[in-house]
């Protein structure tokens, strides 16, 4: 699921979350902006989602043969892991 509103806390509802019961939530954000919102994540982690955020693993690409998908990112544990 990409996340609306780079992580606004306004933008994805406990509601819309159990709604669409993402496996993965994709954020865009800045390195230094203000997003996403703590309560954003906070929805996110208490269903076990996983996050991925542009501000910490850089480019993030999905792969998918139409039944299964892989996400990759550029960056990993501070890491790069080269180009998706």
């Amino acid at each position: 699921m990409k996340v609306g509103n780079h992580g606004n806390n306004l933008s994805t509802s406990k509601e819309f979350i159990e709604k669409v019961s993402p496996m993965a939530a994709i954020i865009t954000s800045g390195v230094d902006d203000n997003y996403p919102h703590s309560g954003t994540i906070k929805r996110l982690e208490q269903k076990d989602i996983n996050i991925y955020r542009t501000d910490k693993n850089g480019i993030i690409s999905i792969i998918t043969d139409g039944k299964s998908l892989r996400i990759l990112t550029q960056y990993d544990n501070n890491k790069w892991r080269g180009k998706p």
